[in-house]
């Protein structure tokens, strides 16, 4: 049995998404964009991601999944923060934190034993062949007046999960 993962990033409402590659932190929402084209402005946050892992492959059940930062550094300044919930809300950005990404991001895997991702509204819950999505993930990032605008490094996020 094999899971497999993917991003469906939803774009200012819970009908209109996109199949994410890339999840860059961003001025704008948009799915794929890149920090070269929409730099987010010292003092501001970028524009908060909202997707949900989608699982397919051949697998009974997904559980204890967890998301973290995996490589790449931050800058003086830079933070990466997230949160969970079974609603919807519309991503927010610039001036605003997204009320939903609050917890600080993770740079090492919590382990099996602290997953921190919600599935039915619990970090306990698992994932099924018919319902094979986690809850809404939310993602923003934040640049402090310490920053320069547009130097935030690369980071690589990974989800890990147990299945059977």
């Amino acid at each position: 049995m094999t899971a497999t993962a993917s991003f469906i990033e939803y774009l200012g409402s819970s009908v209109s998404t996109a199949t994410a590659t890339q999840l860059d932190m961003v001025s704008t929402m948009a799915s794929n964009a890149t920090r070269a084209t929409y730099p987010v402005s010292v003092g501001n946050y970028s524009m908060s991601k909202c997707f949900k892992v989608s699982f397919g492959g051949t697998f009974t059940g997904v559980y204890n999944v967890r998301l973290y930062k995996s490589d790449g550094s931050y800058v003086t300044g830079e933070s990466v923060s997230y949160g969970c919930s079974t609603s919807y809300a519309v991503p927010t950005g610039s001036s605003y934190q997204d009320s939903n990404a609050t917890t600080l991001l993770p740079t090492t895997d919590p382990g099996a034993s602290a997953p921190n991702i919600t599935i039915g509204g619990t970090t306990s819950g698992t994932i099924t062949a018919t319902e094979n999505t986690s809850d809404f993930i939310f993602l923003q990032s934040s640049i402090t007046i310490q920053s320069a605008s547009g130097t935030a490094n690369e980071k690589t996020l990974t989800i890990t999960w147990q299945e059977t």
